[in-house]
């Protein structure tokens, strides 16, 4: 006879039960973040401290709020300052529970515009860079002019070893620039976008500009915009179209011209792009030729309940 084997696994009830004033706390705090403006971020300030017997209740509560930021400051991206800034206002909480530099900046790797921003609110210091930097040579690269400064002897030593490690085009090029114009590369670090006039003008929604620079330089309605290290979006391509950066800000004056020229081509993902930009009228009008493309997956990990509800009047038939 063989014995049975013991229960294995929780009560998942009764452990909702146990955490629901945590989950509803955390899910009070994603809300707010997800639609933050410069009108409501004392509110949210204010609800952090008045919840942060929950927030800061221990490291792993402190660590979950830290992620939730990083989340927000991805997908409300417009907005990356602003919810930042909820995070940096808690810096002395996060340290009571021994969430330190080193943790945050690896919760927040490669998401380099944020570490950027942190960097300049103080929550992370030139100390914690440099020993971060070991591991990615990005951010050596990226904060190279204040390791120069701190400690000149280091960051020749780690010059030397990054060159003789044959590092790719785009990456030596990123060293080459920061080496030859450290002012302009700290400028361009502060404001934390894509430094190309084309997609200035795009994320502005100058189509004036816009349309002088695509006839000034001779380019395509299908060129593509050229990876930069200071764009503060992680985008699925590395190299977005011109209509995929026009989505993806929201900016309808330009996607309209580029939607109606009649050899644009149209991206598969293009609706996903649409759903990250939150534009409405971006999103009907790409909901009339491109696929889904996991967009409404999207909208529900994003807590765009408005946008869920779009796909599922329109789109129902597809769901999966």
């Amino acid at each position: 006879m063989t014995e049975e084997s013991p229960q294995r696994g929780i009560d998942v009830k009764e452990f909702i039960s146990n955490n629901k004033e945590r989950y509803d706390t955390f899910s009070s705090l994603q809300e707010r973040l997800n639609n933050i403006t410069q009108e409501t971020i004392a509110d949210t300030i204010k609800f952090v401290q008045d919840n942060s017997n929950i927030f800061f209740k221990d490291r792993s509560n402190a660590i979950f709020f830290v992620f939730t930021i990083r989340s927000f400051a991805l997908v409300n991206f417009k907005k990356l300052e602003l919810v930042l800034d909820v995070c940096a206002n808690f810096a002395t909480e996060l340290k009571n529970v021994d969430v330190s530099e080193f943790d945050i900046i690896r919760i927040f790797v490669l998401f380099f515009s944020a570490i950027n921003y942190l960097f300049s609110k103080n929550m992370i210091s030139i100390q914690t860079i440099i020993h971060e930097a070991n591991y990615f040579k990005e951010l050596f690269i990226n904060f190279l002019p204040e390791i120069e400064q701190y400690d000149p002897e280091l960051a020749r030593s780690r010059e030397r070893l990054f060159t003789s490690f044959n590092p790719n085009r785009k990456l030596l090029e990123f060293y080459n620039f920061v080496k030859e114009y450290p002012k302009r590369h700290i400028f361009y670090r502060k404001v934390n976008y894509n430094q190309s006039f084309l997609h200035k003008s795009i994320r502005n929604d100058d189509l004036s500009s816009f349309q002088s620079l695509l006839e000034e330089n001779a380019y395509s309605v299908n060129e593509k915009i050229e990876y930069s290290y200071y764009e503060r979006t992680i985008t699925a391509d590395r190299n977005p179209s011109l209509i995929q950066t026009a989505a993806l800000y929201g900016s309808l004056n330009i996607f309209k011209f580029l939607w109606e020229q009649n050899d644009i081509i149209i991206d598969e993902n293009l609706l996903a792009y649409a759903y990250s930009g939150r534009n409405h009228d971006i999103i009907q009008l790409c909901e009339t030729k491109c696929s889904d493309g996991g967009a409404l997956l999207y909208a529900i990990q994003t807590r765009q309940q408005d946008l869920v509800d779009i796909f599922i009047e329109n789109k129902a038939n597809q769901i999966e």
